[in-house]
């Protein structure tokens, strides 16, 4: 995939040009983030996922967590968590009766409320199933998949709901915000209503009904409530600060086998808070990916340098509501930022199969941004090969009120990988004895999934069980070793330029006035998470497991 982006929107800088307080989207080594991205959750193969979110800041903050299924994203499960300062979040993703279901007991406040029920259960008793829904989606689907944790906002002191209903806040009566949602010594909320209250209750000002945004700010015993309306949803907030970590547990029932990944963390995601109703049927999609205001982006060169790579990006169109399934309303127009922070040339990672230790590994490979048009269509992928984003082979839907211009191509059409694989020694294969199967296409095998499973063929079984993993065939001399997976695309961000020559990369050429195709920097690789299970027995029969993460070969250069 490349990125083709404004002459002047591209700027490359060194470390010493860029400004100290210029926000930027970035990866964090350190772990901490706005956004963090959970590369798997699993509960094939006796598996259960224990999702574990922390905020380490001494500040309120509330939290999206969404699920999203491994076929194409779709948005399976979705909630607001309400977390106090250092507070901790877990959830255990089990499998139910053949369904992925999300169960906590933990007593940080949610919305829904963790004891209410729901059209997919309680999350404190039955548990919330994975909504499959969707005509694309199968219980097979959503049983695997990817969690996306982002920072909503902070949620600022001396914000009141109005719990006794009357209209007016007084804060000897109704109750503050982050007071209703910080743990007292018995570990539990003083009160999780304070957030249904909040959101949800109350009478508006002159006996009008108050909107479902029902925030109020008091200085003065008695004052009259500000209602926040479903239009500025954010007034009691402030932007994000980040400062969360999680990772998740692989906790096989059965042998009890655990593997652990660490989340991938993004900072600089955004500057304004985004708050909406996990209910909402226009905005359930919001924060999500491609909805932070920061366009700007920092990478490192990976030529060793030393240096930043900064690239500010433009707006686009909202590719779910321009890729024909009504299912997904807007999610947002900023994707490129963190498809460029995620982006990859290759994969690289460990395998071991030994025979001798009864070896099996799993590849667990993700791609986040799909579900935002990248490398699926809107932004990538110039159907008949000309240029414009305009659609010559019968694979465009651009019906309805989901919109024109676009060009989605089908699952099974997408991530084309070469692999290279190496033994321990520095040696590799003859040619046919190491591959993929089943190849879809010539010559190259596709990824059509967003979460991928690359099972390395052995005689022990799949480590994570899944119902829709690719086999790596290694013949039988490379039991060890590690492999390159390469990205073989042909997907570009496809810039138009309108007759004011300003850059569109939603509007195809010939209309908007005429533009023209532009051509400036391009950028390869494909956005991509993941790491390697591996498991295996020592001499004496213990079990053993680990997981590694997936290092990246980066493309940077304009």
């Amino acid at each position: 995939m490349k990125f083709k982006m404004s002459k002047i929107a591209a700027a490359v800088v060194a470390v010493g040009a860029i400004g100290s307080a210029q926000a930027a989207v970035s990866l964090n080594p350190d772990g901490l983030g706005q956004v963090l991205l959970v590369p798997y959750y699993n509960v094939n193969n006796n598996f259960q996922t224990n999702i574990h979110i922390v905020n380490t800041k001494n500040e309120s903050k509330i939290v999206k967590v969404r699920f999203r299924e491994s076929g194409n994203s779709q948005d399976v499960l979705d909630f607001n968590i309400y977390m106090s300062p250092y507070d901790v979040w877990t959830g255990v993703v089990r499998n139910v009766n053949g369904k992925a279901n999300l169960i906590s007991s933990d007593n940080t406040c949610t919305l829904p409320l963790n004891d209410a029920a729901t059209s997919v259960g309680t999350l404190n008793s039955t548990g919330w199933n994975m909504n499959t829904v969707y005509p694309d989606v199968d219980d097979s689907d959503a049983r695997e998949g990817y969690v996306e944790i982002i920072e909503v906002g902070v949620i600022k002191p001396n914000q009141y709901a109005d719990t006794d209903k009357n209209g007016t806040i007084d804060n000897t009566k109704d109750k503050e915000i982050v007071a209703g949602i910080k743990h007292g010594s018995d570990g539990k909320p003083a009160d999780c209503s304070v957030i249904t209250s909040a959101w949800t209750d109350g009478v508006g000002a002159n006996g009008n009904a108050a909107s479902r945004n029902n925030w109020g700010t008091s200085t003065v015993s008695g004052a009259t409530a500000t209602y926040v309306g479903d239009g500025d949803a954010n007034a009691a907030l402030s932007a994000p600060t980040g400062g969360l970590y999680g990772h998740a547990i692989y906790l096989n029932n059965a042998t009890g086998a655990a593997y652990v990944a660490q989340d991938t963390a993004i900072d600089g995601y955004s500057g304004v808070s985004q708050h909406y109703r996990p209910d909402d049927p226009t905005w359930f999609l919001y924060p999500s990916l491609a909805s932070g205001d920061d366009q700007r982006t920092f990478v490192v060169d990976p030529s060793g340098a030393g240096t930043l790579t900064g690239v500010t990006w433009p707006n686009a169109v909202d590719a779910t509501l321009n890729d024909g399934d009504t299912n997904t309303p807007a999610s947002g127009t900023n994707p490129f930022p963190i498809a460029h922070v995620l982006q990859a040339t290759a994969v690289m990672n460990d395998y071991f199969i030994d025979p001798t230790y009864d070896g099996a590994t799993d590849w667990v490979v993700t791609f986040p941004m799909r579900k935002h048009g990248i490398f699926n269509g809107q932004y990538t992928e110039d159907c008949d090969q000309t240029g414009p984003l305009t659609d010559t082979n019968g694979t465009s839907t651009t019906a309805g009120t989901e919109g024109t211009n676009t060009c989605f191509i089908n699952k099974d059409q997408d991530v084309a990988i070469q692999i290279q694989p190496f033994d321990r020694e520095e040696q590799q294969p003859a040619p046919g004895g190491f591959g993929v199967s089943p190849v879809i296409g010539s010559p190259s095998t596709i990824l059509e999934r967003e979460v991928n499973i690359l099972n390395f063929q052995s005689t022990a079984s799949s480590v994570l069980g899944s119902d829709n993993a690719k086999t790596i065939n290694t013949g039988t001399a490379f039991v060890t070793g590690w492999m390159k997976l390469t990205f073989d695309n042909s997907y570009q961000f496809v810039e138009s330029k309108l007759s004011d020559g300003t850059a569109d990369f939603a509007i195809p050429a010939g209309t908007e006035g005429g533009g023209t195709l532009g051509g400036a920097h391009s950028y390869s690789g494909v956005p991509v998470i993941g790491f390697a299970a591996l498991r295996g027995k020592n001499p004496v029969g213990s079990s053993f497991g680990e997981t590694v993460d997936h290092r990246f070969e980066r493309d940077i250069t304009p």
